[in-house]
């Protein structure tokens, strides 16, 4: 079972930003991986800063894009899955719950 991401800051030790329109690519210098996100991958990570609440970030999706209630719970999966990539490729730190 994967575990909740509860706060989560920027890893910004050998990163590096573009933006292109709205994505952004990140060039990850420690291992040489290229990561392009995807406009609300984008969106997620703008909003990130150092021990950012998963709730806030939650928040601020449901506001920008305007999500009901009934989604609400399928959108905050799909916010965790994010950040689970984010972590499994370095770019975040993290803070679990079981």
């Amino acid at each position: 079972m994967a575990k909740k991401i509860l706060i989560c800051s920027k890893n910004d030790d050998g990163l590096e930003e573009d933006e292109i329109d709205d994505e952004i690519m990140i060039n990850n210098h420690a291992d040489d991986s290229v990561h392009l996100l995807n406009c609300v991958a984008s969106k997620i990570w703008n909003y990130i800063t150092i021990e950012t609440k998963v709730s806030d970030i939650e928040k601020y999706i449901f506001d920008l894009f305007q999500i009901s209630d009934e989604e609400k719970g399928e959108v905050s999966n799909d916010i965790q899955e994010i950040l689970n990539d984010f972590y499994n490729n370095k770019l975040i730190e993290i803070n679990l719950q079981e």
